[in-house]
């Protein structure tokens, strides 16, 4: 294999490996989000009176 085409192959290879590696590793230390309920609160209900 040409010297060039081996420093250009492993360089991406090095780029996407740490690149997926740090959003792996961020994805597990981040903190748990809010619960569902209150990341999207329910609006009130409009009732109307019919009487």
């Amino acid at each position: 294999m040409n010297p060039t085409a081996l420093i250009m192959w492993l360089s991406a290879v090095l780029i996407v490996s740490s690149a997926t590696a740090y959003f792996f590793y961020k994805v597990l230390v981040t903190p748990h989000g809010k619960t569902e309920a209150e990341e999207q609160p329910t609006p009130p209900v409009k009732s109307f009176d019919v009487s």
